[in-house]
C-alpha cells in the first residue's frame, strides 16, 4: 500500500503520513474554494449569551479555546447559534452581516 491521501480515503489508514497528507489537502482545498473567507467574528457575545442562559458547559472546552484564539467564521457562528436556539443576528448584532454587503451599501436593521 502506498501511503498518502488516497490510502487515507480508500483504506482508512490513519498513519502520520496519510493523516498529514489528507489534512494538508483539505486546507489547500478550502483556500482554493473560498480564498476570501478570512473574516472572523469575535466569540465573546455568544459566550456571554450562553453564560447568561446557563448553557456554557454544553460547548466543549477545546472549542471555546479555539473560538477565543481564532474567532468564529460566520457559518460556524450561525450553526452554533441555531443549535442553542438563538438567531445569530441577535447574538452578534450588525457584525454578523459585516461581510455580506459592499462598502457603499447601507445595512437596514
Amino acid at each position: 500500500m502506498i501511503h498518502g491521501r488516497s490510502s487515507y480515503l480508500k483504506y482508512g489508514c490513519r498513519c502520520n503520513v496519510c493523516s498529514t497528507d489528507a489534512r494538508e489537502y483539505k486546507a489547500e482545498y478550502k483556500k482554493r474554494m473560498n480564498p476570501e473567507a478570512t473574516f472572523r467574528l469575535d466569540c465573546q457575545p455568544l459566550l456571554e449569551q450562553l453564560g447568561r442562559d446557563g448553557m456554557l458547559d454544553r460547548v466543549p472546552r477545546g472549542t471555546k479555546l479555539a473560538w477565543i484564539k481564532n474567532g468564529m467564521t460566520v457559518y460556524k457562528a450561525d450553526s452554533w447559534c441555531i443549535k442553542f436556539g438563538y438567531h445569530p443576528a441577535l447574538v452578534f448584532g450588525q457584525d454578523f452581516y459585516a461581510e455580506c454587503f459592499d462598502d457603499e451599501e447601507e445595512v437596514m436593521v
